[in-house]
């Protein structure tokens, strides 16, 4: 009977860490949530970077992981932010490298267009 209290406990507490470390990632940060919001194309060793930052607007959330993924000419932003913890800030900065054949730059699951390459070649 204890064995299987023990393995029960064990059991529990493997998917209580489970869902802590899913709610940790599971929200993306949406523009319109971003206080302080900031989209500014800069030169980094003559590559052209796009650097975007902000505060999340939730007060009990903090950034996690932010990633960056091609998709056609779009680059997609997306600001993961879960519970706050010791350490952890609701702030975040991320430089983007816009490559040849991208011609904007979207945050978050609602693709929000923060920059547009311009006819020009520059912002």
């Amino acid at each position: 009977m204890r064995k299987a209290a023990f393995v029960a406990l064990c059991v529990l507490f493997s998917g209580v860490a489970m869902m802590v470390q899913y709610s940790r990632h599971a929200t993306v940060l949406e523009r319109n949530m971003v206080v302080d919001f900031k989209a500014s194309e800069i030169q980094h060793d003559g590559i052209r970077v796009v650097r975007i930052s902000g505060l999340c607007g939730h007060n009990s959330m903090s950034v996690y992981n932010i990633t960056a993924q091609r998709s056609n000419s779009s680059i997609i932003v997306n600001v993961y932010t879960g519970l706050v913890l010791k350490r952890t800030s609701g702030y975040f900065r991320y430089d983007v490298r816009v490559p040849d054949g991208v011609n904007d730059i979207r945050f978050g699951k609602a693709e929000d267009v923060i920059w547009r390459r311009d006819a020009g070649g520059s912002h």
